[in-house]
């Protein structure tokens, strides 16, 4: 309680969804004191700086914590003829959001020797602050390459303590099977677009990366193995995903402990196998039963919602208007299923799917619910 003509300072931090158009913004925050119900006003004013991107195929997110592995991925790909935009993550002071990265083709994101286990005290400001920016950068990950982006990650050391277990999972489609197995030599599998006739070649570590690279384990069918360590054919330390809206490559290893000519075979294979995916496509096309009699029909009531880009296998939320659905599962990329409550009332509903990447999609006038013994008929006598 401040003492009367006591003078505080506010601090407010603007949580900034979309930056605008302009370079800056101003106007009035409106504050409201509910103990003494006064309002104060504040003027404020807000500039943007917008890092140079520029345009081009490719993003490269150097997220190696300032060291300068950065320029391995630059040469490689000025080598081959990429176009490229560097977005370096300590010196912005963030991660890309998905506005940032809808206009490329590809998101390149390397970590090198950084990772979350770097912090012993897992409740320090510093590692909080690192892993929710970390999730944040995921969830946009997540909507971009729903969207019909493609990602290739190099990062060891980036599954320990599951730190990104819903990421990995459902968008990489791997689990940590053996954490810090550590890898001399990396073998590219027969039959992988990746990983397809790459011979045997030695990783340096230098002294700014330990060994850490993990032994990962596929849990998703679109999941292929493309690498493995060691010469052990189970010792998987590269994965591809193609689905049907993105294709992504996880490498477990850092691609700058290779060689030149090494990693740029990766990304050549990489580059050129995501740019064999077809445009995607998203949203509904049609939902059924398009009429339910609560007098005639009998419970269960299930529902399918047709349409394109349900890439994820988990995470759906489904409703007719006001009522929650239940039981919603994915099917396929296709095909969403559910159940429509039993206490559902009479009338004209809209559809809306909220997808596990957090896109939602609608369809109008999608059902008609109607309860034909509530309708009384009357029988007209002639005099």
């Amino acid at each position: 309680m401040l003492a009367p003509g006591a003078r505080a300072d506010v601090r407010v931090d603007l949580n900034v969804i979309a930056i605008p158009n302009e370079d800056e913004m101003d106007g009035e925050l409106l504050l409201f004191n509910q103990t003494t119900g006064r309002e104060y006003r504040l003027q404020y004013w807000i500039a943007f700086q917008r890092p140079p991107i520029g345009s081009a195929d490719i993003l490269l997110v150097d997220d190696d914590s300032g060291l300068s592995f950065q320029t391995f991925y630059q040469m490689a790909l000025d080598t081959q003829g990429f176009s490229y935009a560097t977005w370096d993550v300590k010196a912005q002071g963030a991660y890309p959001v998905a506005d940032v990265m809808r206009p490329f083709d590809t998101v390149i994101w390397f970590l090198s020797a950084k990772s979350l286990n770097e912090y012993t005290d897992k409740t320090s400001m510093s590692y909080i602050l690192d892993f929710n920016s970390r999730h944040l950068f995921e969830t946009d990950l997540q909507r971009y390459l729903a969207e019909g982006g493609n990602l290739l990650l190099s990062g060891q050391d980036y599954l320990d303590d599951k730190e990104s277990a819903m990421f990995s999972r459902e968008t990489l489609g791997v689990e940590l099977r053996t954490r810090d197995a550590a890898a001399q030599s990396i073998t590219g599998i027969s039959g992988n677009p990746v990983g397809n006739a790459f011979i045997s070649t030695s990783l340096v570590f230098p002294s700014a990366i330990e060994n850490l690279v993990d032994d990962l384990r596929l849990v998703r069918p679109e999941a292929q193995p493309a690498f493995y360590a060691n010469s052990n054919t189970l010792r998987r330390v590269g994965v591809t995903m193609d689905t049907c809206t993105y294709r992504s490559v996880f490498l477990a290893f850092p691609l700058e402990t290779m060689s030149q000519i090494a990693a740029q075979t990766i990304l050549r294979n990489s580059l050129r196998w995501f740019a064999g995916k077809s445009a995607a496509s998203q949203g509904l096309a049609s939902f059924a039963p398009s009429r339910i009699d609560l007098a005639v029909d009998s419970p269960p009531y299930i529902f399918r919602a047709s349409g394109q880009g349900f890439v994820m296998q988990n995470g759906y939320q489904a409703r007719l208007q006001d009522w929650a659905l239940q039981s919603v599962t994915r099917v396929d990329c296709q095909t969403i299923t559910g159940e429509i409550p039993s206490t559902i009332t009479p009338g004209t509903y809209s559809f809306s799917l909220t997808t596990g990447d957090g896109h939602t999609w609608r369809f109008p006038q999608a059902i008609e619910i109607s309860n034909s013994a509530s309708v009384q008929e009357w029988s007209v006598f002639e005099p």
